[in-house]
Formats: structure tokens, C-alpha cells, sequence
């Protein structure tokens, strides 16, 4: 899937927040198409720069945007994975590109800890 296509499933995903509250598995699923769209652009385990491109740069702002605004499932409060959206929502609202791994890694540990909890 190409970072557009990925991009606008996750919007249309981010989206449903303002319909409605979302249950765990729908917010799991918007964790899991946000990294794997990440994956898919980038290998989680080595370190990357910002990119230069214009089209790198729409990327990473737009990875951003979606981790800023990620609203967790009631279920979701009061648990661990709570804590670390909170970071990745706080370091999201900054705009600094250069944490979009940090951001991957937090968000991969929330989506383990759902699919282990579900």
C-alpha cells in the first residue's frame, strides 16, 4: 500500500473519533495501519533523518498530525497503553519530525500490550 493509501485509511479512521467513541479493537486497528504504515516506509530498527523530499516531508507532517489527535477507547484508560499515548500525543503536538521512531516504538508497545489484552 502506498503512504497515501495509508493515509487516508487512517484519516477516514481518525475521523470516527469525532462520530463516536471507539471500541478497543477499532483504536487497535488505527494503532496498527499507523505503524504499519511506518514499516512499510521505514525499518523500525535503524536511525533515519527527516526527510528532505517534498513528498517525505507531507509524509512524516501527516504521521504526525494522526498521532496527535489518536483518541483512546474508554477501556483504554487507567491502563499502561494509556500512559504512552499520552507521550506519543505530546511528543505528536511538538511537529518534531525527527520523533516519528520514538513515536513508532511507543505506539508498537500499545499495540502489543492491546493484542495481548484483548
Amino acid at each position: 500500500m502506498t503512504n497515501n493509501c495509508y493515509y487516508a485509511i487512517i484519516s477516514e479512521k481518525v475521523a470516527g473519533f469525532w462520530r463516536k467513541n471507539l471500541d478497543t479493537q477499532e483504536f487497535l486497528d488505527t494503532v496498527k495501519i499507523w505503524t504499519d504504515s511506518y514499516r512499510e516506509t521505514r525499518d523500525p530498527d535503524k536511525e533515519h533523518t527527516v526527510g528532505e523530499s517534498p513528498e517525505e516531508i507531507k509524509w512524516e507532517e501527516s504521521m504526525l498530525k494522526i498521532a496527535a489527535v489518536l483518541l483512546p477507547a474508554e477501556s483504554i484508560k487507567g491502563t499502561p497503553a494509556m500512559e504512552k499515548i499520552n507521550m506519543v500525543k505530546d511528543i505528536a503536538s511538538k511537529k518534531d519530525r525527527s520523533k516519528l521512531q520514538e513515536i513508532y516504538k511507543l505506539l508498537h508497545e500499545v499495540e502489543e500490550y492491546l493484542k495481548s489484552s484483548l
